[in-house]
């Protein structure tokens, strides 16, 4: 008996536990690391999913129907398909914005960074009240190589 493939089914293969993904992840690498399983492939695979993730995670109509879904349970915890979900409020936000003086101090510190990006090394110089002070050069730390996936 051919069972179609539909979009429910698949994610139905992702109905498990979080040992059950663990032991998925290990079973993966263990294919990358036995030559069964393409690296360069299955970084495009994984490319695809997070895609798939985000788009859907993004749509106003996704996140509108987990919340009616949600609410149906009221807030706090609840259990469900291998999960825990929590109704609850995300944090706040603060904007600084309409405030002259943060928004000047802010101005100040990109520019105070921008100049120790730019010193080659460290330097004395007298402030404004006479003492003797040192200015260090920022540290740079270079980031890891990393192989980055655009789906066609």
């Amino acid at each position: 008996m051919n069972q179609e493939l539909t979009a429910s089914s698949i994610l139905s293969l992702f109905d498990t536990t979080k040992a059950q993904t663990a032991s998925f992840a290990d079973k993966v690498m263990d294919a990358v690391n036995d030559g069964h399983l393409d690296p360069l492939k299955l970084k495009v695979q994984l490319k695809a999913m997070e895609d798939i993730i985000t788009q859907l995670s993004d749509r106003q109509d996704f996140k509108e129907a987990v919340t009616d879904a949600a609410a149906k349970y009221g807030r706090g915890r609840h259990e469900f398909y291998n999960a825990v979900f929590e109704v609850k409020a995300t944090a706040g936000r603060y904007d600084y914005s309409a405030d002259a003086e943060h928004n000047r101090l802010k101005s100040l510190i990109k520019a105070r960074e921008n100049f120790l990006k730019t010193l080659p090394e460290s330097m004395d110089y007298v402030s404004g009240d006479g003492e003797v002070c040192k200015v260090q050069p920022a540290k740079y730390t270079p980031g890891a190589d990393t192989v980055f996936v655009t789906l066609k």
